[in-house]
């Protein structure tokens, strides 16, 4: 998963409290450096507009996917609109609470800071995201995370490959998209490959290919479940056939037309090669839809872990509670006790 690349640009004024700015702005770093989906590229405190240029042609360089602007205290104004003259992406704004007040001067003053450079965007029609507190803070840390795991999901969702192998399930107009929006939004490429490709392909399996993954299929998933032999070797041709395509070809993940032509062509139901793909990460979705594995991939990187394409087929009001179920594509990964 690529990891979203945060500039941090940390604002302060020499009039205020500078140690306190320097502390605070350290503090910050090392907050966010514990975050596994950032790739924090930091630059020294900003006091004037002279400093701003050379802080902005290296973020530049770095091509930053967000940027986190630190009021560490008042900062100028006329800061912000030369950052976002050179810069165009997402924003988030920080501002934390004053140190103390104990009857003397104010130290920090960054509220005001914050709720000015909020106006000064508001009027260049750029959007972004405020917040008032200290990371230390788990509500505050959890609403900044939220901005960034979508900006992570968006991230690893671009620029994707997906196979389409058939088309669409009969029927199954949910299915339907629209090709050209997706790669006008996400990049997103598709590429058509007929099922009859899938069987040559197959049919020239090595048995040496299919000896290896029935040997890792008898050690790892630990259940007789007393399926023909000539079924599993089938099934794992056609494994290895989607693996050999998505390599071949570039495929990042699959949209795959797993029936009726697969029963009646080739003589058995695919859904396990389906769910051998998603544990070999490349995500895979049943009846050739596209919205459904974007939406796998985006689940994949929000969550950590590999998604299971299903259908919600019961519902219990009382009990607040579904049942998930689909024909049997779920990846080994999310058994109980890997049975």
């Amino acid at each position: 998963m690529k990891k979203v690349r945060v500039g941090y640009i940390p604002l302060s004024k020499h009039s205020f409290d500078i140690e306190w700015a320097k502390k605070i702005s350290h503090i910050t770093i090392n907050e966010l450096k514990k975050n596994k989906m950032i790739e924090l590229i930091p630059v020294d405190i900003i006091f004037s507009d002279i400093e701003v240029i050379s802080r902005i042609c290296f973020l530049k360089e770095k091509s930053i996917d967000l940027l986190l602007i630190h009021f560490c205290t008042f900062c100028l104004g006329t800061i912000i609109p030369k950052i976002f003259n050179e810069i165009n992406v997402p924003v988030i704004l920080l501002a934390m609470p004053e140190p103390t007040f104990d009857g003397s001067r104010i130290r920090s003053n960054a509220l005001c800071a914050l709720n000015m450079n909020c106006h000064i965007l508001h009027k260049m029609s750029i959007e972004y995201r405020a917040y008032f507190g200290s990371l230390d803070s788990l509500k505050l840390r959890t609403e900044i995370e939220r901005t960034i795991l979508a900006i992570y999901a968006i991230k690893n969702i671009n620029n994707k490959r997906i196979g389409l192998i058939g088309s669409r399930a009969p029927g199954f107009y949910t299915s339907n998209y629209d090709e050209l929006k997706l790669r006008k939004k996400f990049g997103v490429e598709i590429e058509h490959i007929d099922i009859s490709k899938v069987y040559l392909i197959a049919e020239k399996v090595s048995n040496k290919e299919i000896l290896r993954e029935m040997n890792y299929l008898n050690k790892n998933i630990g259940r007789n479940n007393n399926v023909a032999e000539k079924d599993t070797i089938k099934l794992l041709k056609l494994y290895t056939a989607f693996k050999r395509i998505a390599y071949d070809l570039g495929f990042d993940a699959f949209a795959i037309k797993c029936w009726p032509e697969f029963h009646e062509d080739y003589g058995i139901a695919i859904c396990p090669a389906l769910g051998m793909l998603n544990s070999n990460d490349i995500m895979t979705s049943c009846e050739g839809d596209i919205y459904g594995v974007m939406t796998m991939i985006v689940q994949k990187s929000i969550a950590f872990s590999i998604p299971f394409f299903s259908d919600l087929v019961h519902i219990d009001e009382s009990e607040n509670s579904g049942i998930f179920w689909h024909c049997g594509s779920a990846p080994r990964e999310l058994a109980k006790n890997k049975s």
